[in-house]
């Protein structure tokens, strides 16, 4: 693995130990002493500098798609480092709901409770419930943004179809009454690619049209979530892919190839 996450941190260096001991851990142990968007603006700043640390270049389109309201956001998951892309695009704060492994993750635990994210056990639907009723009532209460991965788990290759998305996690949004933004994320993969030879990593993130309560009022979840994914899967198959290639044809010039 000739790039990845350790690296990037070690990279970074002084500013991750750094912004722990200074903002971080008290931002994540004082979750209702600090405004949301002071603790956003730290975390996403150090993002940017760990994005760069990685050799990402995000590409992002459709950002006049985006709310002002509070929104849900929903995203194809490719890589562990997809919300870093999404962060790095968003001035206004957004959280995430995480895999429950990662609670006891040190640096990535506390960076996600810095900004007030949450964990999801799938196995444990009494926890799965609470949670989900933490992100409807946050949502409610527009405090902040919330991405969610509805395929539940990586999809690790990404010229296969989505993953089915799990229908429930649509359920906090739309008892919330919020906007539903699909977003397309295509390229993170590419850093635990053993055989990239990129000096900088082309991510595309794209931000589809938003669907409104008053659209999604009369339909059940599993129909919202079938239109997200059938969305997101054509950003996919005829947006994301055809960006990523203009870009690799840029940079590689006769070594290009289709299948990068």
């Amino acid at each position: 693995m000739k790039r990845n996450l350790f690296l990037a941190i070690f990279k970074v260096g002084w500013k991750i130990p750094l912004a722990y001991i200074f903002w971080m851990k008290r931002y994540a142990s004082n979750k209702d002493k600090y405004p949301i968007a002071l603790k956003y603006g730290k975390l996403r700043k150090l993002v940017r500098n760990l994005n760069n640390a990685l050799d990402f270049e995000i590409h992002g389109y459709g950002l006049e798609n985006i709310p002002h309201q509070t929104s849900a956001f929903f995203s194809n998951h490719l890589a562990a480092v997809d919300p870093l892309a999404v962060i790095e695009l968003l001035d206004k704060p957004i959280t995430f709901l995480a895999k429950t492994e990662l609670e006891t993750v040190p640096f990535a635990s506390t960076a996600i409770n810095s900004i007030e994210g949450l964990y999801l056990k799938r196995d444990d639907l009494k926890q799965s419930l609470r949670t989900m009723m933490k992100i409807q009532e946050d949502l409610k209460n527009n405090r902040k943004h919330w991405l969610i991965f509805p395929e539940g788990t990586r999809n690790k290759d990404d010229r296969e179809l989505l993953l089915e998305f799990h229908h429930g996690t649509f359920r906090p949004a739309m008892k919330a009454g919020v906007p539903i933004v699909p977003v397309a994320i295509f390229g993170t993969q590419r850093i635990f690619d053993k055989k990239s030879k990129f000096r900088k990593y082309p991510v595309q993130v794209i931000f589809d049209k938003p669907i409104y309560p008053e659209e999604y009022q009369n339909m059940k979840t599993e129909e919202v979530a079938q239109l997200v994914q059938s969305r997101i899967q054509s950003l996919l198959t005829y947006k994301a892919r055809k960006y990523d290639r203009a870009i690799l044809k840029e940079k590689l010039g006769d070594n290009f190839k289709e299948n990068l």
